[in-house]
């Protein structure tokens, strides 16, 4: 028998909403939870599809806030100038390539300073919302997954429910 077949559904929620300082987060993690035992194993399967679907989106919003950081953060302290310690070391013609220092910020300027310093603040407030939703997400997840399996090893014959489903 696999080890996470021990493992109740009711513990990975809890553990879950303990981590969760946000209530509301807390109330995502936990609004699906009541009374498990009348679930079928097709709707474990759906539970366990659409909480998967979820996890992707989740994924590419955190990679969009976290890119849009890395933005923020670059906008709000530009480089130095190109080409002034390189001068008389290169190719002169090397030089013709060298976009002016003006056109370069112009074209990576999202906002000013300090408004970049303002949504990075509210972008560091999303990475921790969504990092406390993708928790509540991945225990939920984990607890179907433990349940589909635990009803499963007690019937496998559940797993062909779902052919009925498709006729």
């Amino acid at each position: 028998m696999l080890k996470s077949t021990r493992i109740h559904a009711d513990d990975f929620v809890k553990a879950a909403s303990d981590r969760c300082v946000g209530e509301r987060s807390a109330r995502m993690a936990i609004a699906d939870t009541t009374d498990r035992s009348v679930r079928t194993v097709a709707d474990l399967r759906r539970s366990r599809r659409a909480l998967r679907a979820e996890s992707a989106r989740l994924g590419r919003w955190r990679r969009l806030v976290r890119a849009r950081m890395d933005l923020a953060l670059a906008a709000s302290m530009a480089p130095e100038p190109l080409g002034l310690e390189a001068l008389g070391l290169l190719p002169l013609h090397v030089g013709d390539d060298l976009p002016m220092y003006n056109e370069l910020l112009e074209a990576v300027q999202v906002g000013r300073g300090g408004d970049e310093v303002r949504r990075l603040e509210r972008l560091r407030d999303f990475e921790a919302r969504l990092t406390r939703y993708q928790v509540n997400v991945e225990a939920t997840l984990e607890a179907t997954t433990a349940e589909f399996v635990r009803r499963l090893s007690f019937d496998p014959g559940a797993s062909l429910e779902f052919l009925g489903d498709n006729r």
